[in-house]
């Protein structure tokens, strides 16, 4: 399968990345462009206050080098973050032939040309005066990340960032004396605006003094303050309090010296000093809840790490390079008033332990009444089917040896993955003392793993199996139709779509499918690498039709797929077969339907099968 350049650039515009010139038999000859997520779900606040990390419309300077000979590639190549945990634009990067690549990301642009900042001396920069605006705050706050040694992947490689400056965060509300703060401004004060940042490429910056180590206070606007937002709160309750946020330099404000200012509309200004000598830390958060009297300012005052509000699944999701989509809570209609239309499929399978009843029937239309379903919590899953080179993590790091079994895992007497002693063309094998992935298959999708193995990753992740009910939710992408795909106008499910068998199409709007014969496209009989079709769906998810079938965490029950509404289903207790949804490499285009669902034993582990992981906060 051979793709255009024009295709490649313009797949650099979203978080999946496409390959060029994909070669059939030798995948590893592949020119991958470089992409990136910011690894990082944006923070809300369920009350005011800026909180956030990259939102929308922010511009990022990325630097490559090869990580072997550490030269140069790209330089301040200037990206811009978009809604879904991406960027866009920039100059295309490509990963080299055959070496990894380090990459480093940086918030502002220090205007360095192509020089990485600190290049042949110091890289200097400054907070806003005012930042009493979203988009001043956001411009003030300098984010640093590093990815090193990544090998090629068409995936978007996640950059983990870390808030490299200070946080402020004021409550304000009015105490005796003081009926309202209306009009009243607030300030920070005594501080230097100004900072250093001298990088160390080589320093692990998933440590704070690592971090701190490399930014100083330098004078900049000497003796200006910084204007924040003056919303008052009502009380300090979590469901009332307010907060106005601000960025400083890290520094050391001696004690004595004023450092927050309330100055009331009536031209009077309250001072607060500390008592001993603060010391503002980098990637620290400064919360100070304050109560303003004509007699002065009483201030509670909390420290804790910027980072720390990163939930704990989130933070192992990054730990483990699984990039992740929100998927909002609620209602869809679930299944197909299509494939309602047919029958139950059963057939002489051994593996779905059934008798044969239709044996020319080629296609599993497993009860697809369509009825609604609400789902009350929202989800995130991962944007991508989990790949080789992560499953193989998962076994190494567990101990699992060639027999596939992890005995101190939930199933200790069930394999994970079959016992191998050769090489699986498109997945993984046995090598001395460890499983890896064939060659030039790392970023394609784990294959040849049982429900178990996949169950078994997805708790050491921190996360689940969906459920049929998630994935449906999740594949339709915020549309209605059984086919959605979330790109384009049409309904016709074609090649450069989707990994599936390209004989067929499925037109939804036309009679179902058509055999196209070799018409449209060439079929692969292969898994490609996640993410390799440049479109992803409404919520951000690649290769929801089509690639591998993926894992639920139901048992099949074609009874249970009630035509009642039902909240948050998760499937019957008990059954003999388990859910696989989405359609895969080897079937063709009616399989791939957002409501299809296919069964098969959990013990079997199909060589066109995989998963993806979903976290419940």
């Amino acid at each position: 399968m051979t793709k255009t350049l024009k295709y490649i650039a313009a797949a650099l515009l979203v978080t999946g990345c496409t390959a060029d010139d994909l070669t059939e038999n030798r995948p590893e000859e592949v020119l991958v462009p470089i992409c990136f997520s910011s690894g990082l779900e944006v923070q809300t606040r369920a009350h005011t206050g800026m909180d956030a990390q990259l939102p929308q419309g922010q511009s990022v300077a990325f630097y490559v080098d090869n990580a072997t000979t550490s030269v140069q590639l790209y330089g301040n190549n200037v990206l811009t973050t978009n809604s879904t945990d991406g960027f866009t634009g920039g100059s295309p990067m490509y990963f080299p032939a055959t070496d990894n690549v380090d990459i480093y990301a940086i918030h502002p642009n220090f205007g360095s040309g192509d020089d990485f900042p600190g290049t042949g001396g110091v890289a200097t920069g400054h907070v806003a005066t005012n930042q009493t605006t979203a988009a001043d705050y956001y411009t003030s706050d300098f984010l640093y990340a590093a990815s090193r040694n990544v090998s090629k992947t068409p995936s978007a490689v996640p950059m983990n960032f870390y808030h490299m400056l200070s946080k402020v965060r004021i409550a304000i509300k009015p105490g005796t004396g003081v009926p309202n703060l209306t009009g009243a401004e607030l300030q920070i004060t005594g501080t230097k605006l100004g900072y250093n940042f001298t990088p160390a490429k080589t320093a692990n910056i998933t440590q704070q003094s690592a971090r701190a180590a490399m930014v100083t206070a330098s004078d900049y606007a000497s003796g200006t303050v910084i204007t924040l937002s003056n919303e008052a709160s009502a009380d300090f309750t979590a469901a009332n309090v307010k907060y106005n946020d601000g960025i400083v330099v890290p520094q050391v404000v001696d004690a004595g010296t004023a450092f927050i200012r309330i100055s009331l509309s009536d031209g009077t200004e309250l001072d607060w000093k500390p008592a001993a000598a603060l010391t503002l830390e980098s990637g620290k958060r400064y919360t100070y809840h304050i109560t303003v009297s004509l007699t002065g300012l009483s201030v509670t005052a909390t420290v804790d790490g910027w980072e720390d509000n990163i939930p704990v699944w989130l933070q192992r999701a990054r730990d483990l390079g699984i990039a992740v989509s929100k998927i909002p809570a609620g209602t869809f209609l679930m299944g197909s008033s299509d494939g309602s239309n047919y029958p139950s499929y059963t057939s002489g399978d051994p593996e779905l332990n059934t008798t044969p009843a239709e044996p020319n029937r080629n296609f599993p239309y497993e009860n697809e009444t369509q009825h609604k379903v609400t789902l009350t919590k929202d989800f995130w899953m991962s944007k991508y089917e989990i790949t080789n080179n992560q499953y193989a993590a998962f076994l190494n790091a567990n101990g699992i040896g060639s027999d596939g079994k992890w005995l101190t895992g939930q199933y200790p007497g069930l394999p994970l993955i079959p016992a191998s002693s050769a090489s699986y063309d498109l997945g993984l094998h046995w090598e001395s003392d460890k499983w890896v992935p064939v060659n030039g298959y790392g970023s394609h999708p784990a294959i040849s793993v049982h429900w178990y193995g996949a169950t078994e990753y997805a708790r050491w992740a921190g996360g689940s199996l969906p459920t049929e009910a998630q994935w449906e939710y999740a594949c339709r992408g915020g549309q209605s139709e059984s086919l959605p795909f979330g790109i384009g106008t049409g309904k016709i499910l074609t090649g450069n779509m989707a990994n599936y068998n390209v004989q067929y199409i499925y037109d939804y709007d036309n009679g179902g499918e058509k055999n196209l014969g070799t018409g449209n496209g060439i079929y692969l009989g292969r898994t490609t690498p996640v993410g390799s079709y440049a479109d992803s769906n409404g919520y951000g998810l690649y290769d929801m039709h089509g690639n591998v079938f993926e894992w639920c965490s139901d048992w099949f029950d074609s009874s249970y797929y009630s035509s009642s509404p039902v909240t948050d289903p998760t499937g019957p207790e008990t059954g003999i077969t388990r859910v696989l949804r989405g359609g895969s490499w080897s079937g063709s285009a009616q399989y791939c339907r957002s409501a299809c669902r296919f069964r098969r034993n959990p013990g079997y582990a199909p060589d066109d099968g995989g998963f993806r992981v979903v976290f419940v906060p």
